[in-house]
């Protein structure tokens, strides 16, 4: 009887639904094969080729001891007879079957852990590229892309992640081994063979499901109260933290909290897997029936004579080799991650318009070798034209149309009151973010789309890194296509005012500014600023048109932060320069000064200039001024700036 319209669509449903969930596991196997091609294509296929035969040979096995045990019952009782003879070669067979897949096991490791390492890294590779490859800084600052960025980082630095790579031969062999188990039985009968995999793919693939929903659970996408649990746990275990805890009397109140957390997210995880217990226990009695009934018929025909003993032997060996292909445990689940993950960096990738496994055009070359050839080291013009921005958390915009225009050579300061927006104008400037509307251009190029415009500016951010690297690669990183490195970062940090670190280091440039390194040494607050500022000064040899503070010395005193910025402005005479600083008394000898309030510019002028104005910044200067002269019974220093400042 024919079916009927709506059947019809929900059977054609289903096949939509069941392709549509196969389709993600066979793109999977596809990624991770992919990956192993692109790592070590020739270990790779040395490793393939080996699997094959080990499975052959295991294949083989099951064929050979059925024929050695028919040989040698029909031997018994005549020795040196034919029989005999043909009993003894099947048993040489035999054992060199049984031989091979332990030496071809011992070539496959060594080629593994050479594929693995290379995969690895290469996978390393792939996700810091793609964690880099937009210019901006949004998506890392964002909550979710941030976690989703997170947890591939923490998936592919973990063993399991290393061992499931190089479980890929195993894992294959295994599978192959069960094919040719399933083979050896199809030959007796076919529905004998289709029974009894069905109870094993069955059980196989729930299995799978139940324990990689466990994998999902506890690591891909674990809940926010478990990030909290976690979180209390973590803290608890800080050493920067243990003074507090234990002062204020905390130990005992977020040992109870973490673990109240921690129930409540893991009442949902028990729930989901308890619920996915149910296909398990009935895939497992599916597999029952089936095994009983291929040992009923096979038990039959065993007793009635209908097959010899050496088939009997076979058709048991087959039964227990076709094991491999349900579920094989640990292997499994771990090969199983590995291609989870290395899918999750694929898919990712190309979200943001990267070659999925392939590296990015270009991106194979170290940036220390890449060479620019004829650096532009001529001021930059900064242009800011009818600027709109605003973050996605917020409902009221950091800026609304905002106009502004720095000519070259010109040492500008960006001042305002906090939350103003003067660090987010930066990274704009940075093209670290994109602006809803409005352009801004260094030189007329858009940093945020252009590398060679954002090339152009040098920046120290409040937040700047101390790398944990020598200080010749600290200074140098900034000079990208310098031709000659050292005589660049040594005219930097003399200009940064940084003599005195490389004296404490005995004038060794090689070292690494680390404690925690055999020989390594760290430094002081104001040390690290010098070599930060040192290696923004050696940017401008390597291009660097635009040279910005952004509030690096926040740390530091008064009286410091002046000092650095005044040396900043000197051995920058001449440079596109930008100063944001809260204290309004160490930026004042900058060419130009602009007030930002309410996402617009709303003073523009020099120090002598706003100040006789008696407008926004001449109220904050004051402000600022008269509360170093209050505390001036407590901090001569201070009331002396103020009063220089005045003046």
């Amino acid at each position: 009887m024919p079916l009927s319209a709506a059947s019809q669509t929900r059977s054609g449903r289903a096949v939509r639904t069941r392709i549509a969930s196969i389709a993600p596991v066979g793109r999977s196997y596809l990624s991770h094969a992919q990956l192993l091609w692109l790592t070590a294509p020739a270990a790779s296929l040395a490793a393939l080729i080996l699997t094959l035969i080990g499975a052959a040979a295991s294949t083989a096995g099951i064929v050979l001891l059925g024929k050695v045990i028919g040989s040698g019952v029909a031997a018994v009782g005549h020795p040196g007879s034919a029989a005999s003879h043909q009993a003894m070669m099947w048993l040489v067979w035999l054992a060199i079957s049984f031989l091979v897949p332990p030496v071809v096991g011992g070539v496959i490791n060594v080629l593994s852990q050479h594929i693995t390492s290379a995969a690895a890294a290469r996978v390393a590779a792939l996700t810091s590229e793609y964690a880099n490859s937009p210019s901006g800084i949004e998506h890392l600052e964002e909550p979710d892309e941030s976690r989703r960025l997170h947890r591939m980082v923490q998936a592919i630095g973990e063993w399991t992640y290393l061992e499931g790579i190089a479980g890929t031969w195993t894992v294959l062999q295994t599978r192959l081994s069960g094919i040719g188990a399933f083979a050896v039985i199809v030959t007796w009968h076919w529905w004998a063979a289709l029974i009894l995999v069905t109870g094993y793919l069955v059980t196989g693939r729930a299995l799978t499901a139940w324990l990689l929903s466990i994998f999902a659970d506890m690591a891909l996408d674990p809940p926010i109260e478990r990030r909290r649990a976690s979180y209390l746990f973590d803290t608890l275990m800080k050493a920067d933290a243990a003074k507090e805890i234990r002062l204020f009397g905390l130990p005992t109140w977020m040992i109870e909290r973490y673990g109240t957390m921690w129930r409540q997210a893991m009442t949902d995880v028990w729930r989901r897997r308890n619920a996915t217990i149910g296909p398990v226990l009935s895939s497992t009695i599916v597999m029952a029936a089936c095994t009983a009934l291929f040992y009923a018929v096979l038990g039959h025909e065993a007793w009635t004579g209908a097959i010899p003993a050496a088939t009997v032997t076979a058709l048991v060996g087959a039964s227990v080799g076709l094991q491999a292909l349900g579920m094989l445990g640990d292997e499994q689940v771990l090969f199983s991650q590995a291609m989870a993950t290395t899918e999750r960096v694929r898919t990712a990738r190309l979200q943001v318009k990267l070659p999925g496994l392939r590296y990015a055009e270009g991106s194979q070359i170290p940036p220390s070798v890449r060479r620019v050839d004829d650096p532009a080291v001529a001021p930059a013009e900064i242009v800011i034209r009818d600027l709109h921005f605003s973050y996605p958390s917020r409902e009221t915009a950091v800026f609304d149309g905002l106009d502004l225009r720095i000519p070259a050579g010109q040492s500008v300061a960006i001042v305002g009151v906090n939350g103003a927006g003067k660090s987010t104008l930066i990274k704009l400037l940075c093209g670290l973010y994109r602006p809803d509307s409005g352009a801004v251009l260094v030189d007329g190029a858009d940093p945020a789309t252009d590398p060679s415009a954002r090339d152009r500016v040098a920046v120290i951010f409040q937040d700047f890194v101390r790398y944990q690297l020598s200080l010749k690669e600290n200074v140098a990183l900034g000079a990208r296509g310098a031709a000659d490195i050292d005589a660049v970062i040594r005219t930097a940090l003399h200009d940064a005012a940084g003599d005195d670190v490389l004296a404490r280091l005995g004038d060794d440039w090689d070292v690494v500014l680390s404690g925690e390194y055999a020989g390594g040494t760290d430094l002081s607050g104001g040390q690290w600023q010098r070599v930060a500022l040192a290696r923004a000064l050696a940017a401008v040899a390597g291009g660097s048109g635009v040279l910005v503070l952004d509030e690096p010395t926040a740390a530091l005193d008064v009286r410091a932060e002046a000092q650095l910025f005044d040396r900043f402005l000197e051995v920058t005479r001449g440079m596109t320069t930008v100063l944001v600083s809260h204290r309004l008394s160490s930026v004042r000898h900058v060419d130009r000064i602009v007030v930002i309030e309410d996402g617009r510019i709303v003073e523009d002028g020099n120090h002598d200039q706003l100040l006789q104005r008696g407008g926004r910044y001449a109220d904050m200067f004051t402000l600022q001024a008269s509360r170093f002269a209050t505390a001036s019974g407590r901090s001569t220093e201070s009331a002396a700036i103020a009063e220089g400042a005045v003046r």
